[in-house]
């Protein structure tokens, strides 16, 4: 069924954050990450390019750089692409990609492919996507395994994760989407994101509302919190 205008202003709006269930992961964890997140935030105020007056700044990249808190962002992050991402992934007897666009979802995606779990690694091989492609050297965009790097338009389809940090307005992923499929016919099916910052999306002019585009018809984009759940949780911090 094709997706009216309206159709996909509302879904950009809409939060990709997953309910949390104990059939997902295990609570304890999934606290433990909302509170190292949180912890690494930066009390403001902030003023935002947009003017808005933060109280806090979020940078969840920071996250990946803290040793106590990385490594259950991984496990966290196993958990759901095991039980959320897979599912959506069409069947293949070859590895889908799992794809992070730097800084922050190149930082990830070597994390997880440097993880040895088997939730990750048993059904995903990694790469990383460059922001502008490399005018010396290789002069290619995609980096990871040369079996991934020397495809062409004229390659055979393969189906790829998206992962980053945090979802703003869908910008990058959308670069990322055409990209990838325009140069390496690697076509981005699913998304998983750390954080969802909903709030953003609620009062952008149409223009930059990137998530209502035709691209992201037949992806499907998940988000393991909220911005609000971390706003809950940095408030309760300050108790």
């Amino acid at each position: 069924m094709s997706l009216t205008p309206q159709d996909r202003t509302d879904r950009a709006k809409r939060s990709t954050t997953v309910k949390y269930s104990p059939d997902i992961a295990p609570k304890e964890l999934y606290d433990e990450v909302a509170r190292g997140i949180a912890s690494n935030v930066k009390m403001g105020p902030f003023t935002a390019t947009s003017g808005v007056i933060l109280p806090y700044y979020l940078n969840a990249s920071t996250n990946f750089l803290d040793k106590d808190v990385s490594p259950k962002i991984v496990e966290l992050m196993g958990h759901y692409v095991d039980k959320i991402i897979k599912p959506v992934l069409p069947v293949s007897e070859e590895p889908s990609l799992c794809v992070g666009m730097e800084v922050a979802g190149g930082m990830l995606v070597c994390q997880l492919a440097s993880a040895k779990n088997s939730n990750l690694n048993n059904s995903l091989d990694f790469v990383y996507v460059r922001k502008t492609r490399k005018s010396t050297g290789t002069a290619q965009q995609l980096e990871g395994p040369q079996k991934y790097t020397s495809r062409t338009s004229d390659s055979p389809v393969i189906n790829a994760l998206w992962v980053d940090d945090a979802l703003s307005t869908g910008s990058s992923m959308l670069e990322g989407i055409v990209m990838l499929k325009e140069d390496y016919n690697i076509n981005v099916v699913a998304a998983l994101y750390l954080v969802d910052r909903t709030k953003d999306r609620q009062n952008l002019d149409d223009a930059k509302q990137y998530l209502a585009r035709e691209g992201f018809d037949e992806v499907k984009i998940f988000s393991i919190y909220d911005l609000q759940d971390i706003d809950d949780v940095v408030k309760s911090n300050k108790q």
